[in-house]
């Protein structure tokens, strides 16, 4: 009995290394995977000369007769992006239905910009990269 135990123990052992081996592979070979899994996260890189003072994150939607609207869901990140700094943040947000986030930046010049950081969501999940520079932004969209 005692050596049919152990021999379960290690088969298990195995199978669960491979498990893990083979989640590893497919997250390498495939990082954005597992995006679709995890709530919406933005990293946002300040690479230009200026100091991001407010950051705020928020929901977009089409109204009845198809006009985007924002629909209150937002969220603002408290601490100001000093020039060179990068942040991961995971807004707090909340959507029904389709819509899409976007991102509104003011620097320390008080210029606002707003940007799309997820076209469209229906689960807010996923990723975007954001890159801010004095020429403009980079955003790169990985959301579901």
């Amino acid at each position: 009995m005692r050596k049919k135990a152990l021999i379960f123990i290690g088969c298990f052992t195995i199978m669960v290394a491979l498990a893990i081996v083979g989640a590893r592979a497919v997250y390498n070979d495939h990082p954005g995977f597992f995006n679709m899994f995890k709530s919406f996260t933005v990293r946002i890189d300040n690479q230009s000369d200026f100091d991001l003072v407010k950051i705020e994150t928020g929901i977009l939607q089409s109204d009845a007769q198809g006009n985007t609207i924002e629909t209150g869901s937002t969220d603002v990140v408290k601490d100001t992006l000093v020039s060179g700094g990068k942040r991961t943040f995971k807004p707090n947000l909340s959507i029904q239905g389709e819509g899409g986030v976007y991102m509104k930046v003011t620097d320390s010049r008080g210029q606002t910009e707003t940007y799309s950081v997820c076209s469209y969501t229906e689960s807010l999940s996923g990723q975007t990269d954001v890159t801010v520079t004095n020429d403009g932004v980079k955003i790169d969209q990985d959301c579901y």
